[in-house]
């Protein structure tokens, strides 16, 4: 079960994500969720999506390279499925704890709760035109709010 501070921390976050891998900053799209459940900005894909992280399982901070061991595993996962994804980070929103992920375009969101779970995560985001939810792998929890979304904005950066 995920600690009330675990969850906490987890509904303040969010996720930048490049558009078709590229790096370029003025393409980035940084979205955040929104308590009010309204959304500001633009949603420019056509269907919901997941971000899937596979960094620091069960919450605790480990090894960079065991992190980042992690993350190609992660990326052979999805690569092995042939599901689209965009490189992202996810973090707080100051940007002070950030960890590699993807974000899953054309996953289900039972595919990503199973990648999440096999990587030992507690939770996903799944981003759509409407809302931004916070769903535990093993979904004992499920929260929903607005978002919004910042194209050119580079709120969080690679670690």
């Amino acid at each position: 079960m995920i600690q009330d501070h675990h969850w906490d921390e987890y509904a303040g976050a969010g996720f930048t994500c490049w558009p078709d891998g590229e790096s370029d900053s003025s393409r980035a799209i940084s979205v955040g969720p929104r308590s009010d459940g309204g959304v500001d900005g633009t949603f420019p894909l056509g269907q919901a999506a997941c971000f899937v992280t596979a960094h620091n399982p069960g919450g605790p901070i480990i090894d960079a390279d065991e992190n980042d061991h992690r993350h190609v595993e992660l990326l052979d996962g999805i690569a092995t499925r042939g599901w689209l994804w965009w490189p992202a980070v996810g973090g707080d929103p100051g940007g002070s704890h950030t960890e590699n992920g993807a974000l899953l375009l054309d996953a289900t969101v039972e595919d990503a709760l199973s990648l999440a779970a096999r990587f030992d995560q507690d939770a996903i985001y799944v981003w759509s035109a409407t809302e931004f939810e916070l769903i535990a792998h093993d979904r004992s929890r499920h929260d929903k709010s607005g978002w919004t979304a910042e194209v050119g904005v580079t709120r969080l950066s690679r670690p």
